[in-house]
């Protein structure tokens, strides 16, 4: 090996050649028991802000993906994740991660559920861990939100740098996000006649943006 010539770097920690099957079990699986009734918020926290596998538009194109096909929403995407970094050992290992811990957590609480479930004091724990988990839902929508509606790169204007907000496809992004949340937010309709009517208005916004 030549000594002037520079080393060649080690792949960066969240590259996929660095993310195994094995660190992708763990992962998910520490991941699976931080949560109680839910795990999405911690899920965004620890996949886009700690480890930075994902960028925060990666993670929400996931996401909806995930959210539209059968099954539960963090399991599909456990597998999506699992199997673009290690393939289809990968999907497995991220499954097997978030549902192996859980699963012993809820055989054992359902015990307990049997001797205690009457008891006031757990009837109020509970009522109150719903209320922490609706909080910590509606603070990963906002920070996604926050990320997804960012003001585009900056481009040149009147000879000056300035960073573009109210662009057409960015009102078209917010018009289909507001009529979504109306439809099944509000209207109670259900999801799939939502996303099956919108759907098509999005993909076609997506293809004409990248054009």
């Amino acid at each position: 090996m030549d000594p002037t010539e520079p080393p060649i770097p080690e792949p960066a920690p969240s590259s996929p050649d660095a993310i195994g099957p094995w660190r992708l079990f763990t992962a998910f699986s520490a991941l699976a028991l931080s949560g109680f009734g839910g795990v999405l918020p911690f899920a965004y926290r620890a996949l886009v802000e700690r480890r930075q596998w994902l960028n925060a538009k990666e993670f929400a194109g996931l996401l909806a993906l995930a959210q539209v096909m059968p099954g539960p929403t963090i399991c599909n995407l456990s597998v999506m994740i699992g199997h673009r970094f290690a393939g289809f050992p990968g999907a497995c290992a991220a499954l097997a991660g978030m549902v192996a811990g859980p699963s012993c957590v809820v055989l054992a609480l359902g015990i307990a559920w049997q001797h205690t479930g009457d008891v006031p004091a757990v009837k109020h724990a509970l009522a109150g861990m719903s209320a922490v988990a609706i909080g910590l839902i509606l603070a990963t929508a906002v920070k996604m939100g926050i990320n997804l509606f960012r003001p585009s790169p900056r481009e040149q204007v009147g000879g000056e740098e300035r960073a573009t907000y109210w662009t057409g496809p960015r009102v078209a992004q917010i018009l289909l996000c507001a009529l979504g949340f109306i439809g099944v937010g509000l209207l109670r309709w259900p999801l799939v006649a939502v996303v099956a009517g919108l759907a098509p208005f999005a993909i076609g916004l997506s293809y004409a943006t990248e054009r």
